[in-house]
């Protein structure tokens, strides 16, 4: 099987976190496994092979993830497999307009928030920074591409909500100014801490939405930015060698996150409410991914919680 093909099978291993508290939830849960190993091949990996089953994809994780630390080409190779996947359609005849107006606003935010990112990459190409060579600057240029996608698609849900695009927003700002601040490793922390509010906010999101096109790229949506966290932290964890670096990412990754979750909520406040998600949730989700991030970052050796230790709440695809 290529590098393609195994490595982003890693995300759909199961990611548990505390709280179970609606309904929707288990109907999500049940929705995304469904089919679960053909969801694979089309969201995530389209040249994966049909023999390729759940179980077997699964128990391939821990020596993918093993080879991707090590082998930015194998980063560059799955970005590559993914850069020519087209837009996905929406359904024509659903009256999208019917979802609270908040959510094109959120959904908008987002889509100002992908765009750019051309300087990491050439920051990336000059940087002679330990644990990182030429492949890693074109692996960073494709992830950037790839996030330029996510704002087209995101730009089209937010036109078939009837909602607008947005030229500038201060949270986008404050994102941009953060990037900017220090070199390429605050950078990458910055990239990560949006990356995984994001990701929570999604995974809260597509809970509430229809079954639907929409909720099919928001899915897609949520795999693309697990591998967007697996990647930076796979930088962050070559950087954090020493007991000094150690301490230093854990305390910059939790003032980071906490300040990133803070905006979140400030920003996407009312698409919370009016999609019914409590507060309690964001939290939860938020503790969960922290955690993970910083467990994976400081190579200790269980990288995810065990489903056995937390309620199943859904899977990723």
């Amino acid at each position: 099987m290529s590098p393609v093909g195994i490595v982003e099978s890693w995300i759909n291993v199961p990611v548990v976190w505390k709280a179970t508290r609606h309904e929707a939830f288990e109907e999500f849960s049940r929705f995304m496994s469904e089919n679960e190993a053909a969801r694979i091949r089309h969201i995530c990996c389209p040249v994966l092979p049909d023999t390729a089953g759940t179980k077997g994809i699964i128990a391939t994780r821990s020596s993918i993830m093993s080879t991707l630390k090590s082998n930015w080409q194998a980063w560059r190779d799955l970005f590559q497999g993914r850069a020519d996947r087209p837009l996905a359609p929406l359904d024509p005849d659903l009256d999208y307009t019917r979802l609270p107006p908040s959510l094109a606003h959120s959904l908008a935010v987002f889509q100002l928030g992908e765009t750019g990112g051309g300087s990491i990459v050439e920051q990336a190409r000059q940087s002679k920074l330990n644990g990182i060579d030429d492949h890693y600057a074109e692996a960073v240029d494709l992830f950037v591409s790839e996030e330029r996608r996510h704002a087209s698609q995101l730009a089209v849900c937010v036109r078939i909500m009837g909602g607008q695009l947005l030229h500038r927003n201060w949270a986008a700002r404050l994102f941009v100014f953060g990037r900017r601040l220090i070199g390429l490793r605050f950078k990458v922390l910055v990239l990560l801490a949006a990356e995984v509010v994001g990701l929570c906010l999604y995974r809260l999101i597509a809970t509430r939405l229809p079954p639907c096109r929409m909720r099919d790229t928001v899915v897609q949506l949520i795999g693309d930015k697990h591998s967007h966290m697996q990647f930076h932290c796979a930088f962050l964890e070559r950087q954090a060698t020493t007991p000094f670096s150690r301490a230093l990412f854990k305390a910059s990754w939790r003032v980071l996150f906490f300040c990133a979750g803070f905006v979140a909520l400030i920003v996407h406040r009312r698409t919370l409410r009016d999609m019914s998600i409590e507060l309690q949730d964001f939290q939860d989700l938020c503790a969960h991914y922290r955690f993970a991030t910083e467990i994976h970052v400081l190579g200790l050796p269980k990288a995810w919680p065990e489903p056995d230790e937390y309620h199943s709440v859904s899977k990723c695809a």
